[in-house]
């Protein structure tokens, strides 16, 4: 729903090291994700309609005022957070691709 995507992990404590959270959208577009009321930094993986990374943005830091929006230039239908410095501990960049199923 917009609300717990608006809600996303804030609030959390922490989130395992291979754990995260994927958004699914109805439509593809320049989904933006903020910091808002985070405890802990994260990465942030946007996808396209084939699962393709098309932007990244590494340890994003918790904000509680003002805080900045991340958004892809071109538009997503997925966004995956995880733990800060996954993207570099697992080498994990833009057009590599990424295996999911839904139900």
């Amino acid at each position: 729903t917009y609300l717990k995507r608006t809600t996303g992990l804030m609030f959390r404590g922490s989130i395992a090291e291979k754990e995260g959270m994927l958004f699914v959208f109805d439509s593809s577009g320049k989904y933006g994700i903020w910091m808002m009321n985070m405890s802990f930094p994260i990465d942030i993986f946007w996808l396209d309609e084939e699962k393709e990374i098309i932007h990244i943005v590494e340890n994003a830091q918790p904000c509680f005022i003002n805080c900045p929006v991340y958004k892809p230039e071109t538009n997503a239908k997925y966004v995956v957070e995880t733990v800060a410095g996954f993207a570099k501990k697992y080498k994990i960049e833009e057009g590599h691709f990424v295996d999911f199923q839904l139900p």
